[in-house]
């Protein structure tokens, strides 16, 4: 496994989130949806990359993780986020992609948690933070083994499969 810095120049990394920002199964496992009623967003390369060019300081929180060199997904990093719950100590946000299907269960988001994890120390960071969506059983089950733990959930915070469900918020202590 490689990480390296997302670049909104490279249009190997705009491509990688054009394909995952368009999969319905992964956006909804990774945006929140509001409203019953709302359509979801197609995205072009050229609104991917443009994006990311008006907000370089977002970009710059994203890393690109590879197997060898073929991309399979990202990471964002972000410090002390508006979006944070608990804010008396420096806390990491995190927000993991592995877009790849045949990289899910291949242990390479553990590795990207490793490397992540690390990053956030040397940054200061005290804690994680991350929110995860109530019907994600999948992501609740790889945060809980690598020991963050559910501390609060924002209700009704998107909509799926015909119902709202909650946002689960998960720490972990560093």
């Amino acid at each position: 496994m490689k990480i390296i810095a997302f670049d909104p120049t490279n249009d190997e990394h705009i491509n990688g989130h054009l394909r995952w920002n368009n999969d319905p199964e992964l956006y909804a496992l990774t945006v929140p949806v509001r409203k019953a009623e709302s359509v979801r967003p197609i995205e072009t390369f050229e609104s991917v990359r443009a994006r990311y060019l008006e907000n370089l300081t977002h970009a710059a929180t994203v890393f690109m993780i590879y197997d060898g060199d073929f991309l399979v997904g990202f990471y964002s990093l972000q410090m002390n986020p508006p979006q944070a719950m608990r804010k008396e100590v420096p806390t990491a946000w995190l927000g993991l992609t592995i877009g790849e299907r045949s990289h899910w269960g291949s242990g390479i988001a553990t590795s990207a948690m490793g490397h992540f994890e690390s990053c956030a120390r040397a940054l200061g960071a005290q804690r994680i933070e991350l929110g995860t969506f109530e019907f994600n059983f999948r992501a609740q089950n790889f945060y809980t083994k690598l020991g963050y733990r559910e501390f609060s959930r924002l209700k009704n915070f998107t909509f799926f499969d015909g119902r709202f469900w909650d946002d689960l918020r998960m720490e972990k202590i560093l």
